[in-house]
């Protein structure tokens, strides 16, 4: 099982648009939400994922996750 550590950034203006390498079409829907876990599939392209994350730390900085890719069929 993986662990999932959290990075924000605050983005300010459109400069960084200049520097991207590439464009995703990302859809996401969430199976089951809960306190502890977090159920989602989501396509990204034409590759589906089922994800399931556990509860965060004290910080809110990671997670333990478990990601599985599926047929973009099953993710539909």
């Amino acid at each position: 099982m993986k662990k999932e550590i959290e990075r924000k950034f605050l983005v300010r203006g459109n400069l960084f648009k200049k520097f991207s390498i590439e464009k995703k079409h990302i859809l996401q829907g969430y199976l089951n939400k809960d306190h502890n876990r977090t159920v989602t599939v989501r396509l990204i392209n034409e590759v589906g994922y089922l994800t399931i994350k556990g509860r965060s730390n004290k910080e809110g900085t990671s997670r333990l996750e478990w990601e599985k890719f599926i047929p973009i069929s099953e993710g539909k």
